[in-house]
C-alpha cells in the first residue's frame, strides 16, 4: 500500500491535502481551536517539516504518535487541576510543532508509568499479604503465588483473615 501525498504544492502557497488536514484538525483540537481558524505560515511550515521528518514511515507513524501526545495532554489537563500537578503542555501550536519529538517522547514515558501504575495496582493486595501467603504454603510442595491476581479465592480470604487478627 503506498503511503498518502501530504501537499498539494501550488506555485506560490502549499495546501494541505486531506490526509494532513486530519492530522491539523486533531492539532486544533488538543488546542481549543476551530477547524475554520486559519494556521499561520509559520504553523503550515512547520507541520510540513514534521512530516518530512516522519519521511518513509509516513502517515500511519505520525498518527500513532499523535494519538499518544493527545491521551498525555488530556490526563495532563485533567491532572493539572489537582495541585501539587504542574501544566507541562505547550502552548503554542508553533512550539508544539517544534519539539513534537520530545513531546511524543514525554507522552511515551507517562504511558509507562501510567501502564506501571496500572498493573502493579492490579497485582497488590493488602498491605503484608506476601508474608501471609508465605505462612500457609510453608512445607508445601505447590508452587507459591507471585502475584497477588494469581491468588485463589479461598487462598485470598485466608490471608485477609490472617491480616486482620
Amino acid at each position: 500500500m503506498t503511503q498518502p501525498e501530504l501537499f498539494h504544492e501550488g506555485a506560490s502557497t502549499v495546501r494541505l491535502k486531506p490526509a494532513m488536514e486530519a492530522v491539523r484538525g486533531r492539532i486544533n483540537a488538543i488546542y481549543g481551536r476551530r477547524a475554520t481558524t486559519p494556521w499561520s505560515d509559520k504553523e503550515t511550515g512547520l507541520l510540513r517539516s514534521l512530516v518530512k521528518q516522519y519521511g518513509s514511515s509516513g502517515q500511519s507513524d505520525l498518527d500513532s504518535d499523535l494519538k499518544e501526545v493527545e491521551e498525555y495532554y488530556t490526563s495532563l489537563y485533567a491532572e493539572s487541576l489537582k495541585p501539587p500537578f504542574a501544566d507541562f503542555r505547550r502552548r503554542q501550536i508553533d512550539t508544539f510543532l517544534r519539539n513534537f519529538r520530545g513531546e511524543v517522547d514525554k507522552a511515551h514515558q507517562y504511558a509507562l508509568r501510567k501502564q506501571a501504575i496500572r498493573s502493579s495496582a492490579a497485582n497488590d493486595g493488602p498491605s503484608g499479604w506476601r508474608i501471609a501467603i508465605a505462612q500457609i504454603y510453608k512445607g508445601s510442595i505447590t508452587k507459591v503465588p507471585t502475584t497477588w491476581s494469581t491468588v485463589d479465592e479461598g487462598t485470598k480470604a485466608e490471608v485477609k483473615r490472617m491480616l486482620k487478627g
